[in-house]
């Protein structure tokens, strides 16, 4: 669900495709604006003789400055486009970048993020599990495409015109988008493996889990944990919280 211009908008499946809805905040009236991209289904026959099916969206839809964002990447593809629609009714669909791989590639073209004028996202292309992405950026006013980090295939976010990306060694950096100037380096200090990161506002949270076996009575039970650091984009840790003790942060 997404609030924009005192209108709600939702994906929804219409047909073959899935659709753009604008609803309004009292819900009294809905419209179809435009359909967005080809439904994705993926059929598995299994051993059995039955057949399954897995529906959705590979890619995220984000929308920015009068506009639908979004990839057209599926498992497997080998062309991957990036598109846009204005939300307006029945507008045509524009393609702003297609990348097409050769010799069996997977063209890779996901995490799309708009900030400011830029919109963000990785695209790449993959053959036997060698990857190569990077992370690029769409200037909406310029028109144009530049490569933003080489070589970064891991997920990253955008706080207060800074990237924080977490590299191929698990570690952590922080560039400024302006200056382009880089630190080695953003330290959590936190050991084990970080399932996700994400901002809230200027915060930056690393969540993490902690399998803790208790033993009562000769009994072990083993007990998940999940933890979030919270820092803030200058490196200094803001908060301690688990879900045993606190309320955690949820991503947007």
């Amino acid at each position: 669900v997404h609030y924009y211009d005192d209108n709600l908008y939702v994906v929804k499946t219409l047909e073959d495709y899935y659709a753009l809805e604008r609803i309004s905040p009292d819900g009294s009236t809905r419209e179809i604006i435009c359909n967005i991209i080809r439904r994705y289904v993926d059929i598995k026959y299994n051993d059995d003789g039955t057949v399954t099916t897995d529906e959705g969206i590979t890619s995220n839809i984000v929308i920015h400055r009068g506009y639908v964002y979004y990839s057209t990447y599926e498992p497997g593809a080998t062309t991957s486009s990036l598109n846009r629609v204005k939300i307006e009714k029945d507008a045509e669909i524009e393609t702003i970048y297609t990348l097409e791989g050769d010799g069996g590639q997977t063209a890779w073209l996901y995490r799309v993020k708009p900030y400011g004028r830029y919109v963000f996202f990785q695209m790449g292309l993959e053959k036997d599990g060698d990857m190569d992405i990077s992370i690029y950026a769409y200037d909406t006013e310029k028109l144009d495409i530049f490569e933003v980090i080489p070589d970064q295939m891991r997920d990253f976010i955008i706080v207060d015109n800074h990237i924080i990306y977490e590299d191929s060694n698990e570690d952590f950096h922080v560039m400024n988008l302006e200056t382009g100037e880089e630190r080695s380096e953003f330290n959590t200090g936190i050991t084990t493996r970080i399932d996700k990161f994400f901002n809230v506002g200027d915060l930056i949270v690393f969540q993490w889990t902690e399998e803790v076996v208790n033993e009562e009575y000769g009994n072990k039970k083993t007990e998940t944990i999940v933890h979030q650091d919270v820092y803030s984009l200058d490196g200094e840790l803001v908060n301690k919280l688990s879900d045993k003790e606190d309320k955690l942060y949820e991503p947007y």
